[in-house]
This record gives structure tokens, sequence and C-alpha cells, in this order.
């Protein structure tokens, strides 16, 4: 089952908003200090007044000034500022956009580094909650209230939807292969190597046997993640706290680590029968 406020639309529908504010969010919620603000000069930019608003003061001011070749002249001064602001609005938002772009890798992997102790401290809560729920039915309120546990329950509720804000710091590149709903999470946990499954197959194409099981541990385990998130989304996220899946943790990725989550994740789909 999934919580009323689903952890599919949490996670696996990213919030449409800037980049930047994704990894904003998640300090807010880690109750860090926003280092990635450009609120100032924006505040600057944005709120000088434009053109248009310079001819409607003067129109205003025609309607009831007794010095009309004051605010002429005032509105003249007033509309070459308005004229400049203008332009470099118009001029920064397309220069802010592709700074953020350009910036934007450095400002995830520093994100990765001040929140990795926020991200621990969310799974050590589920695990915590989930000792004390039991794991047969933790998203259960009833469940809950016969434990006497329903601070644990809120808890682990929090804990869970918090998880969507922290792997929202990355924005995941698709790869044949890989599964959605394993894509989204990759930004927050740490997966094992994998090996390509190398099989027999008999007739039709039907798999007999896996040639290198013993080498696919952490291919099987990836995959068990894949399956648990599609059936159960909540559950397999406490499972991944409570360390059920071998080499899956909760870590937040930089850059090259997220792009090496994906690449390993996708190769964990694949089959050959090459040896």
């Amino acid at each position: 089952m999934t919580t009323a406020l689903s952890t599919r639309d949490r996670i696996f529908k990213r919030e449409t908003m800037p980049d930047i504010e994704h990894v904003n969010a998640a300090y807010r919620l880690a109750g860090l200090p926003v280092p990635n603000t450009d609120a100032a000069i924006d505040h600057l930019v944005f709120g000088q007044p434009t053109v248009e608003q310079v001819a409607y003061d003067l129109a205003m001011a025609a309607l009831t000034t007794t010095n009309p070749d004051n605010a002429y002249a005032d509105a003249l001064r007033k509309i070459n500022e308005a004229q400049a602001a203008d332009t470099l609005r118009d001029a920064y938002t397309r220069a802010s956009e592709a700074a953020h772009r350009e910036k934007l890798p450095a400002i995830r992997d520093k994100a990765a580094h001040d929140l990795a102790k926020a991200l621990t401290k969310t799974a050590e809560t589920i695990s915590k909650a989930a000792a004390k729920l039991g794991t047969d039915a933790p998203f259960d309120l009833d469940n809950a209230v016969a434990l006497d546990a329903t601070r644990e329950y809120k808890q682990l509720i929090a804990a869970i939807g918090q998880l969507g804000v922290y792997a929202s710091v990355h924005y995941v590149r698709m790869r044949p292969n890989l599964p959605g709903a394993l894509a989204a999470i990759l930004p927050i946990i740490a997966i094992p190597d994998v090996e390509i499954e190398i099989v027999e197959r008999g007739a039709y194409g039907v798999v007999n046997r896996t040639i290198n099981r013993n080498e696919t541990h952490g291919t099987r385990a990836v995959r068990k993640l894949a399956d648990d998130l599609d059936r159960d989304t909540d559950t397999a996220l406490m499972n991944v706290a409570l360390g059920k899946y071998a080499g899956i943790s909760y870590q937040l990725a930089t850059t090259a680590e997220l792009e090496h989550r994906a690449d390993e994740a996708a190769r964990a789909f694949i089959q050959t029968d090459k040896r």
C-alpha cells in the first residue's frame, strides 16, 4: 500500500520548478542555510520600474500636476533608466538560465556533501519507526494505534515523504532498460556494481539457467528493489533503510556518482547468452 500523500507522487512526479529550487528546498528541509540564492540581485533587477510604468505615472501626473515641465523632465530621466532596466532584465533572464546550467553540477556536488547527515538522519528515523511498528503493516494506522506507536507512525510517514525532496536534488537522465521508479530514487541510494546476467536459453528463448549466478548478487538486489518499488513504494523505501537489499543504502549522489549508478542500474536488467 502507499500512504495518503502518495510517495509515488512525491518522488516519481518531480515537481516542475527550476532545478536550483529543488536543491534549495532540500537545504531548507535539512534546516541548513540556503547557499544558492540570487534573490538580492533578482530583487534589484526585477524591482525597477518598466517603461510602461513610467509612462503610466506621467499620464497620471498629467491629470493633476501644476508643473508640467518638471513632470515631463522627470519622466524623461526615469524612462531612460527604465529602458536600460528593461534591457538588462531581458538579458539577465537569459544569462541567469545559462549560469544556472553551468554551475548546477558543482552546486549538486556540494549538496551531496552538505546534506549527507540530514539524509542519514532521515533513514535512521525510518528504521527506528519501523522497529516499533513492525514490518507486517507499518503504514496501517490501526496497527499503529494497537501498538501504541502513533508517534512513530507519523515520523515514518514524514520521513518517507522527505526522501522525495532529497531525491529531487538531481534529475536522472534515463537509459534504455532502466525502470522509471528505480531511476527516480537513484539520487539518494547507493547500489552495488552489477554484472550483466549470462543465461542459457532453451526452446522458444526460455531461460533455463543463469550461468554466472554467483556473480550477480548485486544485479538481483537491484532488480528486487525495482520490482518492490512498483508493487509497494513506501515499503520498499522503508526496506532500503532497514538494509534488506544487499549493498543498497541511502546516500546522496554527486553528479558523477549518479551517472555511474544509472549506468549500473540499467545493466542490471540486461540478459545475454554470449559468454
